[in-house]
């Protein structure tokens, strides 16, 4: 992987590893021999749940490629304390969930958890939830909807790993985030 990030420009890396219908979980991970079909039903379950396209949901991370493509974890290779990372794309879910955070922040209730990490997701165009906690109604409200299917997400799936979810406004946030960490691995690497 090291020599493909090298040698391939970004986009093409992103495209290759992060893109398309081949999980490495379902794939290596459970040995799924119907994998792809597998992973179709993941999206369309969690696309009925949510309420979004489809297309607006995929799984990133680790559990895509078998190993971390986050500068901070060298290439890290999924192991039994990761987790499933899905992506959802849903400006309107984006946009909730960020004038939620600046209403905490607007009427200075308290000081929003975690506020350096969540302030950097919004401003690359993701929700992250750990900056909520159990006195905001949305946060709640999400807990409970994503809470609610978790356990038919693993049992259907096979999925022994935790869930985690990020909300991205677009497909270009998604594309921004990731491409922007094949760069710094690749200036890590010397590329």
């Amino acid at each position: 992987m090291k020599r493909d990030i090298l040698e391939n420009d970004i986009y093409n890396i992103y495209r290759t590893n992060l893109l398309g219908n081949e999980v490495w979980y379902f794939k290596d991970y459970l040995q799924d021999p119907d994998y792809s079909r597998t992973y179709d039903n993941l999206k369309h379950f969690i696309s009925e749940k949510l309420a979004v396209h489809f297309n607006n949901v995929a799984i990133f991370g680790s559990a895509k490629t078998g190993y971390s493509f986050s500068p901070n974890k060298d290439f890290r290779i999924f192991n039994e304390c990761s987790d499933i990372d899905i992506v959802v794309v849903s400006q309107t879910m984006f946009s909730y969930f960020w004038t939620e955070y600046m209403d905490i922040h607007a009427k200075s209730i308290r000081p929003i958890n975690n506020y350096p990490y969540v302030a950097k997701a919004i401003f690359q165009k993701f929700i992250v939830f750990n900056g909520f906690d159990l006195s905001n109604e949305a946060y709640v409200k999400w807990h409970k909807q994503e809470s609610d299917f978790k356990k038919d997400l693993q049992l259907n799936f096979n999925i022994v790993h935790d869930i985690n979810y990020r909300i991205f406004e677009s497909w270009d946030a998604v594309q921004n985030y990731y491409m922007r960490s094949i760069h710094i691995l690749k200036s890590q690497l010397g590329g």
